[in-house]
């Protein structure tokens, strides 16, 4: 498990976390890649705040029983932006799958930008595939 510092920003397969503290830092909370739209609350799933979700089956996801405080949002005018919330204690990004799988992230409390990686595709802008 890795231990991530609040003050940087990481990435979990195609999401990146950016700190918003970190944003507003560098002067990049005003950059419009990173300005939010319209938040709708995302709801668990099977006991999981899915964080980017996997044609798969092998979700980057937060287990809400350990990690009850944590709070995902989507841009509901931009699928490619979200807002992650940790309250409380540091909750624990995790890659559900058997093989292959990316390192457990404890995410320290914060607000965290989320952004997915995008390829173009004929309707513009699309979160990429796996």
């Amino acid at each position: 498990m890795q231990q991530v510092n609040q003050k940087e920003p990481f990435r979990q397969g195609e999401a990146a976390f950016y700190p918003v503290e970190w944003l507003k830092e560098k002067g990049l909370d005003k950059h419009p890649n990173f300005i939010l739209g319209k938040l709708v609350n995302v709801k668990p799933e099977n006991d999981k705040l899915i964080i980017a979700h996997s044609e798969t089956g092998h979700h980057h996801c937060i287990d809400v029983v350990r990690n009850k405080e944590a709070q995902f949002l989507i841009d509901e005018t931009n699928n490619l932006i979200g807002l992650l919330k940790v309250s409380g204690v540091p909750a624990d990004l995790e890659h559900l799958r058997q093989h292959d799988t990316h390192d457990t992230f404890r995410i320290s409390e914060g607000e965290y930008i989320v952004k997915y990686h995008s390829q173009p595709s004929p309707e513009g802008w699309a979160r990429v595939v796996d």
